[in-house]
């Protein structure tokens, strides 16, 4: 066919150009990776003569190692903590409050003004209200509402002003200017599915005292008040400590490479910044309410039973499950309830009757008395003590860790000696956690170096390896403190679970580094019995190209990690960010460091101090119990002299049989 005749001249085309191109490439690619040779031999030469120069020094690198592990240690302790990152799961979560006693009419109504404000920003797909409800408090009133934000799809929203954290900023403001009749909280989803009903933290204020929940409802919104940032009140910072409504405002900021100017600024040093805003609370202890005040005693008098007069008014004014049925191969309940337009009124109470024990109908007004009360409308307990709770969120750029001290310290001083707070859902896990971090980093280290000491049967050889590990962790929280170096947006600046799993990767990856070149200085030492010093250099010359090739091959495996987008992005972000500055930081720190590091551990271990017979006698024992040598070696030679003898049994020549005659 015409088709298949061009599809054989176009292949036949095709492999002419390639034979024809072919030689030129070859000499294209020839020429470059042999310049590329020349010059990664000449590096490899100058990296060697750098070595050589700092062996020379090495007491020297020892000092600027020992100030390298202090600033290590000082960057650690200065970043913030965090848990779980807060993520943008596609939805958002909204809790609208209206006043008191406010009609179920006038909270649709409220409803449908908040949706139409919402579907009009850019960004959200559809919202779905619910009336008379809020799942926030997980209780029902004709005040409250819930509603859910849903975003576009991911593919959507590529641009950073789209982000769920922005969208839910924007509309906060708009929705309070728009509906001042309603209070209006707007969270994200939580981080873990059933650890909270939605994002942010909740605070708990326990009355400790009892002094009643009129009381409560008045710190907890003196609280709400003082934190909330708003036009005349900026707030408290990160110490807990309320801003000054004349304190410096931010400095403009720093971008690119000079970002990490930005705190040492002149303007920088007095600034003071918010650390916590978006708090709310549902809790009120003046709802108006009618109570039904019963009369035992005429009760008594009239022959009612108190268990019929509550039955009567369950089944009226609530519902009451009867019994079930079978109909149309299904089962169905009998649930009885009193019609709507006979229930709406309270005069209605007084008018239900309840049977006595002589059968006669009494009426509920001549043993009960209906009174409009004011009460609170849930009644909550946190380990047994009467509790109001506060829903709050962390400011963009601050971690959940210290927003958490923040709001921790400001209730310690502020609260009455009768009260207290505990924290509940995400933020109790994330302090009962508290910082293991470094906890983990640290046996990470020493489970590394006791195995290597394991297979290689000495102390010195996983010394110098291990010791340039813990510089992996400097550069790694300097990139997450700096994500903006790599340009990588929307990731936290803390460290959270998923900078604690980089950390414990980039103990093994440095791990490797320092073993290419500890190892195969070792074998030269050992087998071609140069010094020291030479094998150091000969194995820094010989492995810099491995060391090179698989740290680059890890570091650019990584980079998706960095610019995730999609479900999830937050957690692959701050695993990236960890894990591909923590990478580049000990390549370069490994192969300066590892070789002075074995060059000073092997002259050492070879030293008069650690050549003496009881220092390698006592050296052998601990080895021996680490690697359990003191267990398998008997039962290996047990097992070995039983084979043995085993054997020789079975090769034992059997005697001549005698001939008969």
């Amino acid at each position: 066919s015409p088709d298949q005749t061009a599809d054989a001249l176009a292949a036949i085309a095709g492999a002419a150009l390639l034979w024809a191109l072919a030689r030129p490439i070859n000499r294209v690619l020839g020429g470059f990776f042999t310049l590329f040779n020349r010059g990664f031999v000449a590096s490899s030469n100058l990296y060697s003569r750098l070595v050589g120069g700092l062996l020379r020094v090495f007491l020297l690198v020892f000092a600027v190692y020992a100030g390298l592990l202090f600033l290590t240690y000082d960057t650690f302790v200065k970043t913030p903590r965090g848990f779980v990152p807060s993520q943008d799961m596609g939805y958002m979560l909204a809790n609208i409050q209206l006043p008191d006693s406010a009609s179920l009419e006038r909270t649709r109504t409220a409803l449908r003004k908040i949706a139409s404000i919402v579907k009009s920003e850019p960004g959200v797909a559809s919202t779905v209200a619910i009336s008379g409800q809020s799942l926030l408090l997980s209780a029902f009133g004709s005040n409250f509402g819930t509603m859910f934000i849903t975003l576009d799809p991911f593919s959507l929203r590529h641009s950073d002003d789209l982000y769920y954290e922005v969208i839910m900023n924007k509309l906060r403001g708009k929705l309070a200017a728009a509906v001042p009749e309603a209070n209006i909280a707007i969270l994200g989803p939580p981080p873990i599915r059933g650890a909270g009903r939605a994002g942010g933290w909740m605070l708990m204020i326990e009355d400790r005292g009892d002094a009643g929940p009129a009381a409560l409802q008045r710190e907890v919104e003196r609280l709400v008040a003082s934190v909330n940032v708003g036009p005349t009140n900026p707030g408290i910072d990160v110490r807990g400590e309320p801003i000054p409504a004349d304190a410096p405002k931010a400095p403009p900021a720093v971008g690119g490479p000079w970002a990490w100017l930005q705190p040492f600024l002149p303007s920088a040093q007095d600034r003071r910044s918010p650390a916590v805003d978006g708090l709310t609370s549902v809790f009120r202890a003046n709802v108006p309410q009618i109570f039904l005040d019963v009369d035992r005693d005429a009760c008594l008098v009239k022959g009612l039973a108190l268990r019929d007069v509550f039955q009567t008014l369950q089944a009226y004014l609530g519902s009451l499950y009867v019994n079930d049925f079978n109909l149309f191969g299904r089962t169905w309940q009998v649930v009885v309830q009193a019609m709507p337009r006979h229930r709406d009124q309270k005069e209605d109470i007084a008018r239900l009757q309840v049977r006595n024990e002589g059968g006669t109908m009494v009426p509920l007004g001549a043993v009960a008395q209906v009174k409009e009360i004011n009460g609170p409308l849930i009644l909550t307990r946190y380990n047994m003590y009467p509790a109001a709770s506060i829903n709050g969120a962390a400011v963009p750029g601050v971690s959940s860790g210290t927003a958490i001290a923040a709001m921790e310290a400001f209730t310690t001083r502020e609260l009455p000696p009768s009260m207290s707070s505990e924290w509940t859902e995400l933020a109790f896990l994330e302090q009962q956690a508290g910082n293991t971090a470094l906890y983990v980093f640290a046996f990470s280290i020493v489970m590394v170096f006791l195995v290597l000491a394991a297979q290689f049967e000495s102390w010195s050889m996983p010394l110098a390896v291990i010791l340039a590990v813990p510089l992996c962790m400097l550069s790694a929280v300097t990139g997450v403190r700096n994500s903006e170096w790599l340009h990588v947006h929307n990731v936290g600046k803390d460290i959270n679970i998923f900078t604690q799993v980089g950390l414990v990767v980039l103990v093994g990856l440095a791990s490797k580094n320092a073993i290419l070149i500890v190892q195969f200085a070792k074998l030269i030492h050992t087998q071609q019995h140069k010094s020291i010093r030479e094998s150091t250099l000969e194995a820094c010359r010989l492995r810099l190209r491995p060391i090179i090739m698989t740290s680059l091959a890890f570091i650019l495996g990584v980079v998706p990690l960095l610019y995730a987008h999609g479900a999830g992005a937050e957690m692959r972000k701050s695993l990236g960010v960890a894990v591909f500055s923590g990478m580049l930081g000990v390549t370069v720190f490994g192969v300066v460091l590892t070789p002075v590091f074995f060059y000073a551990v092997d002259t050492a271990s070879e030293s008069r101090a650690f050549s003496s017979p009881w220092v390698r006698a006592l050296g052998s024992a601990t080895l021996g119990v680490l690697t359990l040598r003191i267990l398998w070696r008997p039962a290996w030679s047990l097992a070995a002299r039983t084979a043995a003898a085993a054997r020789r049994g079975r090769r034992k020549p059997k005697p001549d049989s005698l001939d008969e005659t």
